[in-house]
């Protein structure tokens, strides 16, 4: 399904894809490819070695050991490959904790049809929301806020989202009751950990690459494994080749993603108080720079330009 993001010069188009569809369509492309895919395992463990590592798991009751040259821990922000390397949970400064719920559109809603809405308003801050259409006629509402935020304030986050869908309906949306609510883990991009290690590597959310002001992480996963597969050598049987092409790709994810990166982190802090996320909309909303700087930073991976940052800062005044 395409979404619309507005606003009043103009709008950008997005695209909402199924995740059971998208998956889908993963598993066959890799095994389209050559891949051998298990699921589900259970009782993973990885042992590293000189040259080659190991792999242990469950599946189907039977144990499976995989020998390879390179493990790539692309398995989620509750990654097992990041603990079996000794890596240690993001800090709550550098977590955020999300819940979401599905619901029926009732009627019509002209005012979320083919639209992808963010809602950083007073009575949701230091929290945010979101309600994205699904393409089987529900939508995604949720909540998200970080996680050193909620500790300290002691927010519920359920009540957070009740209140949000609460008011949704109050504004005259016609949607039903939520439903397959989860709460989800974020570990974002305000602290990167090591990704590369002797032959292994962690992309994606496994590697806390995931926008801390909306929680979007796909593109980063997407981008991630795809100049990690460029920087590998043609053969992976010379280990301290193997070694050197993770420590490059690193090397150059980090710097293709540093502007990106820094401005998203100023950008989380400024949306936590409400003065200031208020001041930032009144300003993006007639300003087309601002507002394509803004879509960059929650949607993409854009930077807050120079200029971007000047009219900004002369809206606060006249503020």
């Amino acid at each position: 399904m395409r979404g619309q993001v507005e606003g009043s010069v103009g709008a950008w188009w997005g695209c909402v894809v199924s995740r059971e569809v998208f998956d889908v369509q993963l598993v066959d492309a890799a095994v389209g490819a050559g891949v051998v895919f298990v699921a589900p395992v259970k009782n993973v463990r990885m042992f590293q070695g000189v040259g080659r590592n190991r792999v242990e798991f469950v599946s189907g009751g039977e144990k499976f050991q995989v020998d390879a040259s390179v493990v790539v821990g692309a398995d989620g922000a509750n990654s097992v490959v990041r603990k079996e390397l000794g890596v240690p949970r993001n800090s709550s400064v550098a977590n955020s904790v999300a819940v979401r719920g599905y619901c029926e559109r009732i009627g019509v809603n002209p005012q979320i049809e083919d639209v992808l809405w963010l809602d950083f308003t007073k009575e949701l801050c230091p929290a945010y929301g979101w309600v994205f259409p699904l393409n089987d006629g529900r939508l995604n509402v949720g909540v998200g806020v970080q996680e050193d935020v909620m500790k300290k304030q002691k927010l519920n986050l359920k009540e957070i989202l009740d209140s949000f869908h609460a008011q949704l309906r109050a504004d005259g949306l016609s949607i039903g009751e939520l439903e397959s609510v989860r709460g989800h883990q974020l570990p974002h991009v305000r602290n990167i950990p090591p990704m590369a290690h002797r032959g292994a590597v962690l992309v994606g959310d496994a590697a806390g690459l995931i926008n801390p002001v909306t929680g979007e992480g796909i593109e980063y996963a997407l981008a991630s494994s795809r100049m990690l597969v460029e920087n590998l050598p043609e053969s992976l049987t010379d280990a301290r080749v193997v070694d050197e092409s993770l420590q490059r790709f690193e090397r150059v994810f980090r710097k293709r993603y540093r502007t990106h990166f820094f401005s998203v982190r100023a950008s989380q802090r400024l949306f936590e108080k409400p003065w200031l996320a208020d001041r930032f909309f009144d300003v993006a909303v007639d300003d087309r720079g601002v507002q394509q700087d803004a879509i960059g930073l929650l949607l993409g991976v854009g930077k807050l330009r120079g200029t971007a940052l000047m009219r900004l800062v002369g809206g606060l005044r006249k503020g």
